[in-house]
């Protein structure tokens, strides 16, 4: 099997921020939403892999499960704590989570005023202590036209403010 035909036969399905109730804003799925889509997937036999996975059974040329997909949460955000992360628990899915690492513990940005809350280092922890999910570093550019030198400042303020 080629690589292309690998990549059709394996589905990446791809979520960013959730919601309990109401309409969704733009980027965010109703939760009730996303437990039907795990739902349909768990009734109908699929194994969800990690990325890394994924890449392994490629690489080393191994048999992938019969049904498999590749489930990944971009962002970071609250909510793939909060709302999420208890329906992966519930059917007992693996999914990536690809977070904005400059965002990491936020409730407000003053670049963005329609800014996401996004999960801290803590709850980060705990879902990959969990075994469920893999947490995978992302860059945001969010330095609102700051000089390269202002940009490491800020950067290095931020490393220190997280402990790093």
């Amino acid at each position: 099997m080629t690589f292309s035909e690998l990549i059709l036969s394996v589905p990446f399905i791809d979520y960013c921020n959730f919601v309990n109730t109401g309409t969704a804003p733009e980027n965010s799925l109703p939760a009730e939403k996303f437990e039907d889509d795990l739902r349909l997937l768990s009734e109908n036999g699929y194994t969800g892999l990690s990325v890394e996975q994924f890449l392994d059974l490629r690489k080393n040329k191994k048999d992938f499960p019969q049904k498999c997909c590749v489930i990944i949460l971009e962002g970071g955000f609250l909510s793939n704590f909060t709302i999420a992360f208890p329906i992966l628990q519930k059917f007992g899915v693996h999914a990536d989570i690809f977070l904005s690492t400059d965002f990491v513990g936020l409730t407000q940005h003053e670049l963005y005023p329609n800014f996401i809350p996004h999960f801290d280092w803590n709850q980060a922890q705990e879902m990959i202590d969990s075994g469920l999910v893999t947490i995978y570093g992302r860059w945001h550019e969010s330095n609102g036209g700051m000089s390269g030198d202002d940009t490491v400042a800020r950067i290095e303020a931020d490393m220190r403010r997280i402990g790093g």
